[in-house]
């Protein structure tokens, strides 16, 4: 599949063995009782499939943010100890 951008996305579909004569398309009838079943919807443009759900959460950025606080602190603690052992 070829992105909106121009990249290629590869993608699997494996063989289903059962039924595999059996070529009609699915009536609406048929996708109402799979998506009761299994949460998902039917889209006809490729293009709504690259599209997805949303943007995923970046939840990497939130934790180098907090790993650069932890030692900002740690630095601060470090130097407002040595100053207080220099006073003594």
């Amino acid at each position: 599949m070829t992105t909106p951008a121009g990249n290629t996305v590869y993608y699997v579909v494996q063989a289903d063995t059962h039924d595999a004569d059996d070529l009609s398309a699915t009536t609406d009838e048929d996708r109402q009782v799979l998506s009761d079943i299994v949460p998902m919807r039917f889209v006809s443009d490729p293009r709504d499939i690259l599209r997805g759900p949303g943007q995923p959460v970046q939840l990497w950025w939130w934790v180098l943010v907090g790993f650069i606080g932890l030692l900002c602190f740690e630095v601060w603690m470090t130097r407002k100890i040595a100053v207080g052992r220099g006073k003594g």
